[in-house]
């Protein structure tokens, strides 16, 4: 099951769905929680680039779906707790739903052109050296993780182990957070998929910089979930 948690942001209603990218498992539970909350809006962690891509996914061949170096090595490790499919089904099972339903879609993550000026101000020409070298030795690492939620943060954690790549991660999701109250003024019901790495950064932000965000006094259904986990 994936891992919800309901929170009042403003006067709207916000559904925080952790997601573990590439997890088949994620398909069907994030179509359960979205039928369920029915949102007025579906908000996924991807670059506007990403979700126009998600949006005409029946245009091109999934089969030549590119990877880098990285994500391979994330694919192959992740594989030993679940099935992995790319594209990521939590991303491409909600932006087919929201097609069908009519809900709109939108991107929560910083734009193409926005990461490549974040990344050439933030990340060194010594921290993209090392990170180049460490390749062999993450591919060789052995991850002591409980399941795919706690290999993901592990394996997110390694990767931005340098400090560049740390505040990269950590202005994105200082971005994301800013864009569910952006949304929250407009729709009363916001569905937002984020990654499980990213979650907790993203809480963070959205309670430290919005003293209103709380969580919802309606959340029973999540209480007894984690009651049960």
């Amino acid at each position: 099951m994936v891992r919800t948690e309901l929170l009042a942001v403003g006067k709207s209603r916000v559904l925080l769905i952790s997601l573990v990218r590439g997890l088949e498992s994620n398909r069907e539970d994030v179509l359960a929680e979205l039928d369920a909350f029915s949102p007025d809006i579906i908000a996924l962690s991807v670059s506007p680039e990403e979700l126009e891509g998600l949006l005409h996914l029946d245009e091109i061949d999934i089969d030549d779906f590119a990877l880098s170096d990285y994500e391979e090595m994330y694919v192959d490790k992740l594989r030993a707790y679940s099935k992995v499919v790319f594209p990521p089904p939590a991303y491409t099972s909600s932006a087919l739903y929201g097609r069908e339903c009519r809900i709109p879609l939108t991107s929560l993550d910083v734009s193409e052109k926005m990461f490549s000026e974040l990344y050439v101000s933030i990340v060194s020409t010594q921290d993209l050296i090392r990170h180049s070298l460490r390749k062999k030795r993450l591919k060789k690492k052995r991850f002591d993780a409980e399941g795919p939620e706690d290999f993901a943060v592990q394996w997110d954690r390694e990767l931005n182990r340098l400090p560049g790549f740390d505040r990269m991660a950590r202005r994105r999701e200082e971005y994301m957070a800013r864009r569910i109250v952006k949304l929250s003024e407009k729709y009363g019901k916001i569905a937002a998929l984020v990654e499980v790495e990213r979650v907790a950064g993203v809480l963070s932000h959205l309670r430290s910089d919005n003293p209103s965000v709380s969580e919802d006094e309606h959340d029973e259904k999540n209480k007894g979930k984690d009651k049960g986990q």
